[in-house]
């Protein structure tokens, strides 16, 4: 038996996207790809309806047959679940009310995962995640970790519960946050050592993990432009001292680069040209990617993960298919590719490989 669970986001933005259809598709082409006509089982999160459903595949005379039983333990996500945050010269944000105890996290599908670990151990072959993302992870419902969490007390008085805000432990989830977390997800009180170990134990030898959204904060994005953009860049192999000095870095970008380079290069002595040699740009952009949800979870499943490269952005790629990083990030994949030495999934989606416990060795 292999099992799958697939999880889809909700549509925070109100655009219409549909993830559950992505995970529908996931689990169809697997299904054709089982060659082998082992027992399949998919476990499916639909985050938005509440429901998980379940399809068993079995052959009983050759021929395959699907069975799908659902439930809905959780409570839907609606336009009133999100409230819209306006402020002066940016977009409007939708951000996921507090208080929604009801509606399904990110802790849900880990304990879906742990139950695997427990009682069918070495049977996970795919997690894979439909939904918006960013670097810190998928986006399921775009909610905070404003280290509060909302509760409503009655304290014996007739009428409408008082809301109150009570703060959050340092390691603990916000309650009210859905949203994975990095730092928090693969710790206690979380998932303390048992809770990790029967994580862990539920992923087959050759299993995997997909984050199909984006990873695309644009300071990276725009970095890797500048550095593509710049004479002495070339798309082919390229000797650590070559050095590159930059007039045209924006605060923003300044920041992100002192944030990981800090400890190797220092202060910038003069931010109106900035000098780097190519391999601490290269070891900025291991380090900003292994500062990621991808690289977390693939270390703390020990099992690899495939997720887009930072400062990438992914797309659909049509009706029936599944997703892709956007092709006008190439040049970013090649970077990568060429320069770190890092891989791509074998499916052809544009996805980037986060092995297991990835070191960024200084330059």
């Amino acid at each position: 038996m292999k099992q799958y669970v697939l999880l889809s986001g909700a549509d925070y933005k109100g655009e219409g996207v549909t993830f559950r259809v992505l995970c529908d598709n996931r689990r169809r082409r697997l299904t054709a790809a089982n060659s082998a006509r082992v027992p399949l089982v998919f476990t499916t999160f639909d985050l938005q309806a509440g429901e998980v459903a379940v399809t068993r595949v079995t052959y009983e005379g050759g021929r395959a047959r699907e069975t799908t039983t659902r439930e809905r333990p959780f409570s839907r996500v609606t336009a009133a679940s999100f409230e819209r945050r306006a402020a002066p010269g940016r977009p409007v944000r939708h951000r996921f009310k507090n208080g929604q105890t009801g509606v399904m996290s990110i802790t849900d599908v880990y304990g879906a995962i742990r139950g695997i670990g427990e009682r069918e151990p070495g049977t996970l072959a795919e997690f894979s995640v439909f939904s918006h993302g960013w670097e810190n992870g998928p986006i399921l419902v775009n909610s905070d970790d404003d280290r509060t969490a909302r509760r409503y007390v009655r304290d014996g008085v007739p009428g409408a519960p008082r809301e109150e805000d009570i703060a959050v432990p340092p390691t603990m989830r916000d309650p009210d946050d859905k949203d994975p977390r990095p730092a928090l997800d693969f710790v206690a009180p979380t998932m303390d050592e048992a809770a990790l170990a029967a994580f862990r134990k539920a992923f087959a030898k050759e299993a995997v993990i997909w984050l199909w959204g984006c990873a695309h904060p644009v300071e990276v994005d725009r970095l890797l432009s500048k550095v593509e953009r710049h004479r002495a860049y070339r798309a082919s192999p390229l000797p650590d001292e070559t050095p590159f000095t930059f007039t045209d870095l924006t605060e923003r970008e300044i920041t992100y680069l002192q944030w990981y380079l800090r400890p190797v290069v220092g202060e910038f002595p003069d931010p109106r040209a900035v000098t780097l040699r190519f391999g601490e740009i290269k070891h900025f952009l291991c380090l900003a990617n292994q500062a990621t949800y991808a690289a977390a979870i693939a270390t703390a499943a020990r099992t690899r993960t495939f997720a887009a490269p930072l400062g990438t952005g992914a797309e659909y790629e049509g009706p029936g298919l599944l997703m892709r990083v956007a092709p006008g990030h190439a040049p970013h994949a090649r970077f990568y590719r060429v320069h770190l030495g890092r891989a791509f999934d074998p499916e052809g989606h544009g996805y980037m490989l986060f092995p297991p416990g990835t070191s960024c060795p200084r330059p």
